[in-house]
């Protein structure tokens, strides 16, 4: 009974890896591939970093829907990397905190109100915290994509969340998300390409 007490509160906690503001140089992108339930490929999504003030990144979000690779930019995303680390610095609610968006208009980009920080957090994990007990607000699990080892920070009664990369050079960045954008179509986005 020592030994298994022992062991129980001797378990290491284990740390997540999360985005850093030095991962958001200018110049840096991200690719994502959405796909349809099929496996025909409906869009690609770039996310590139045009601007670093502070602990804030500006994201420009170009995007090709014609099934090719022609990329055109659409929307902007400011966020505050401190802020963002910081909406979990308590492990049982997370901190509200908030993004800035833009959209592309005939006469320049139109900021407007982001609904959450979901055009953020699914892309890039700010929490670093394993849960592993039902209590806990979030679960944590892990999988293997592509031989890249995952995990994903599982809301309680939620289906889809982001599958981040545990390590490497694209460590707590999507890798993957299926979701459902209506009750009948569902998509997969794949991370494609990471560039410096």
């Amino acid at each position: 009974m020592i030994l298994f007490l022992f062991a129980l509160f001797a378990r290491a906690e284990v740390a997540l890896p999360t985005v850093q503001l030095a991962d958001f140089a200018v110049g840096t992108s991200w690719t994502w591939d959405y796909q349809e339930s099929s496996g025909k490929l409906y869009s690609t999504e770039r996310y590139t970093v045009i601007e670093v003030r502070g602990s804030e990144v500006l994201l420009e979000i170009a995007s090709d829907y014609g099934g090719g690779q022609n990329l055109k930019p659409n929307t902007r995303v400011r966020a505050d990397i401190a802020k963002c680390l910081a909406a979990y610095s308590n492990p049982y609610q997370k901190k509200p905190w908030s993004i800035t968006m833009y959209s592309l208009a005939a006469k320049g980009w139109t900021e407007f109100d982001a609904p959450s920080t979901l055009a953020f957090e699914e892309k890039f994990n700010c929490n670093p915290r394993e849960y592993l007990k039902p209590s806990d607000q979030y679960l944590t699990v892990y999988r293997d994509i592509g031989g890249i080892r995952v995990f994903q920070q599982k809301l309680w009664r939620r289906l889809t969340s982001s599958w981040f990369s545990l390590e490497g050079p694209s460590r707590a960045v999507a890798v993957e998300k299926s979701f459902n954008s209506d009750p009948s179509t569902s998509y997969t986005f794949r991370l494609r390409n990471f560039a410096k």
